[in-house]
């Protein structure tokens, strides 16, 4: 029930108590009052006629004495009058027996041997007028009722109804995420001071919003930079082998453009030297091409790529790195592995995974990247769901962790390495990437053998 129908309710089933208490106690009254008059009437007829009876009996006798009783009946004043000889009185007695008030009183207080007067009168002239009060105060309480009942209707529809539907429908907005918007209602009531407070609120969210977006969008602008300034440090890991891997195709273009400067070929063969020199030269833009995508700053949230595609650009970004340092490189994958992941951020956290293998082989060894889907269901303090997973393997033949540091591996700026031979960055930017994608990253660790991460990315994308 809404809480004008209660105070409507409330109110009207006080004013019913009052108005019925009130008119019981008035009916009381009067009845008590138009006792009281009966009785003083018993005694004001009954001591004249005692005194006529009591004279006319001591000169006429008992007959003529009676004689007087008879007349006053017949004079129809509703009194019932009785000579009661053997019931000696020595004063007035008055009382209800059943339906009638009674008085009796002795015919003459010097002379007990006269009996007593007896005056009967029924009640029911006083129950008539008790049941005519009583429907009277039911119509009036009727009426009292309706117009209280109607009156309080409308003054609380005004007064409360009407301002706490709008209070409802404003926490209602609210709660929609609706916060513009001031809810008027002019009163110096609890309701007016609520409203206020209410605004007050609004204006305070609005403001916190406010500041929570500032403070996302840095953050995100925050961690954009620091994975575009870890992929700019891979680059810098990758740049002397991608040196060595430019310094063939650069010679081939220099000898053939000097055997053609120097006219030491002519006709077809002028031909082919241009031919390999562009070939050449395709290579070599697809080799700055691959690392400038690579070190390109770019946000892939709410894409999809193919995991393979990226797990084999990386492998090409450090091969010539690998083979420098004897590592091999293995890719065992389907030929499409779709994730809701971009392609950047797929080759970047392969990237991150691969570096930090070749980095615990510098005598050499092997990485495998396995890429498989598998069902999975995350830690419990992730809060994410169980389902179909892709699963990305980096698996490395290297010196495996110490077990004191694996609790610590996915922390910014935490490395192992010595000073200036790495920033810390590489695996907070791999967690804080997979956990960007509702994913996460475990760790199989092998002291002495090497170590497996493994990295879940869901299958669909998730909000």
């Amino acid at each position: 029930m809404r809480i004008v129908p209660k105070l409507t309710l409330a109110l009207t089933a006080a004013s019913a108590v009052v108005v019925c208490t009130r008119a019981t106690l008035r009916i009381e009254r009067h009845a008590a009052a138009y006792e009281l008059a009966m009785e003083h009437n018993h005694r004001v007829v009954g001591h004249v006629l005692a005194a006529s009876m009591a004279e006319v009996a001591r000169r006429e006798g008992a007959t003529t004495a009676e004689h007087l009783i008879d007349v006053a009946n017949e004079t129809k004043t509703g009194l019932a009058l009785s000579w009661d000889r053997d019931r000696v009185s020595t004063g007035d007695v008055q009382g209800i027996e059943g339906p009638e008030l009674v008085s009796l009183m002795p015919v003459a207080k010097d002379d007990p041997r006269l009996g007593s007067l007896r005056i009967r009168e029924p009640l029911t002239a006083r129950d008539e007028e008790v049941r005519s009060e009583r429907t009277h105060v039911v119509y009036n309480l009727l009426g009292i009722l309706a117009v209280g009942a109607v009156t309080t209707l409308i003054l609380s529809r005004v007064l409360v109804g009407r301002p706490v539907d709008l209070l409802v429908q404003r926490a209602r907005r609210i709660a929609k995420g609706e916060l513009t918007g001031r809810l008027d209602i002019r009163s110096s009531d609890e309701l007016g001071e609520l409203a206020t407070e209410m605004n007050l609120m609004c204006e305070a969210l609005t403001e916190a919003n406010a500041r929570v977006l500032r403070e996302a969008e840095a953050r995100v602008e925050a961690l954009e930079q620091l994975r575009h300034a870890d992929r700019l440090a891979t680059v810098g890991k990758l740049a002397a082998g991608l040196a060595h891997e430019l310094g063939t195709p650069l010679a081939v273009v220099a000898g053939r453009a000097q055997m053609i400067a120097g006219h030491e070929v002519e006709g077809e063969a002028v031909v082919d030297s241009a031919k390999t020199i562009e070939r050449e030269a395709w290579r070599m833009t697809a080799i700055v091409r691959q690392l400038l995508d690579f070190a390109r700053q770019k946000r892939t949230l709410g894409e999809s790529s193919d995991a393979t595609e990226s797990a084999n650009r990386a492998i090409g970004l450090f091969r010539p790195m690998a083979e420098k340092q004897g590592v091999e490189l293995a890719l065992e994958a389907p030929a499409d592995a779709r994730v809701p992941m971009g392609t950047e951020s797929v080759q970047q956290v392969l990237s991150n995974l691969l570096a930090n293998a070749m980095h615990a082989m510098p005598s050499g060894g092997r990485v495998v990247i396995r890429i498989k889907e598998v069902r999975a269901e995350p830690p419990a303090e992730l809060g994410e769901k169980p389902g179909p997973y892709l699963r990305l393997d980096v698996a490395d033949t290297g010196t495996g962790i110490a077990p004191t540091d694996v609790p610590h591996v996915f922390e910014p700026f935490f490395t192992t390495k010595e000073p200036g031979d790495g920033t810390g960055l590489g695996l907070s930017v791999v967690y804080g990437l997979v956990r960007e994608h509702h994913g996460w990253v475990s760790v199989d660790n092998r002291p002495g053998r090497g170590v497996t991460f493994s990295v879940f990315l869901p299958k669909e994308a998730r909000s």
